[in-house]
Parts: C-alpha cells; structure tokens; sequence
C-alpha cells in the first residue's frame, strides 16, 4: 500500500501504512481512470490500494482497522469512524465512476458488507464521508434498498447534529 508518511520523497517506515491514505489513493486512481488516464501503472497502482482495504477489513467486526505497522502487524483492533466513512468513500467511487467491471463488482460487496457498521457512528465527519461514499455507489446501483435507507438515516442524524450545534 501507500505509505502514511514520508520526509520529501523518501517513505516514513516508522509511521507504516493507514487505511485513510490509501483509501484516498484508490480515490485518485479511479477519478484519473474516469479522465482517460487507464496506463498499466495506474491499474496496478489502484489494485495495490484495493488490495490494501480488503486486507485492512476486518469481517468479523464489520469494521476496518486503520494503522499498519512497516512490519505488517495492525496496531489497533478497530480504526476510526473516519477512516471507515474514507473507506466507504473509496468503494462508493469504485461502484459509482470506475470502468473496470471487476473492480465494480469486489467494492460493490465490500461496500455491502462494511454499510451496516456505520448505523452507530457519531462523528459528524465519518457521517459526511459516509454520505459522499453512498452517493457515488448509487450511480450505478440506485436500487440498493440498504445504501438508500442508510442514507436517509445518516442525513437525519447529520442535520441532528447541526442543529443541536448551530449557533447565530
């Protein structure tokens, strides 16, 4: 995957790896993928990043894990609100904008899997993400039941917040 850190150009391995960032990694290569850029480096770049979320998902809680040690050990068992909502994000952009037909396909049933977890969130920020993720995997799958209730919940539970917050 992608590195968390680097000094100029030369990779941090005492910080190692985060979902986050290769989340936004695979983000990067889908959108060039939509501009025309569909080079044999980007393919490959975008599949080590997909390779890094499904790794860093953890089925058995339904979550991901977010740090990754250079030595490949996970340093938490259970990442951020925010690093899920990026996550999903990630997979929502793969589902909604790639034109790789098996890259629609895994994100399309990794977003599945991982939506139902962020029934208990409470950061305004992983809420937002999450939204933006759903959206875009609703390009292409409109019909999804589960992504469009979720998201009705999740916009309700966002404007809750904003209003118990807002101030004149």
């Amino acid at each position: 995957g992608l590195f968390q850190h680097a000094v100029f150009t030369v990779p941090d391995f005492a910080v190692g790896y985060t979902t986050d960032d290769n989340a936004r990694a695979l983000i990067f290569t889908v959108l060039l993928e939509e501009l025309g850029e569909e080079s044999a480096q980007v393919r490959a770049l975008a599949t080590t990043y997909a390779a890094f979320l499904q790794f860093a998902f953890d089925p058995a809680r339904g979550c991901w894990r977010n740090f990754l040690s250079f030595d490949r050990r996970w340093l938490e068992g259970a990442g951020s609100e925010d690093s899920h909502g990026r996550a999903l994000l990630a997979l929502g952009t793969c589902v909604g904008r790639s034109r790789r037909r098996s890259f629609q396909d895994w994100a399309g049933q990794l977003f599945h899997r991982a939506l139902p977890g962020v029934t208990e969130f409470t950061s305004p920020r992983a809420l937002a993400l999450t939204l933006l993720g759903i959206h875009e995997y609703l390009l292409s799958l409109s019909g999804d039941r589960l992504a469009a209730q979720t998201r009705d919940a999740l916009t309700a539970r966002l404007r809750q917040l904003f209003q118990q917050c807002a101030t004149e």
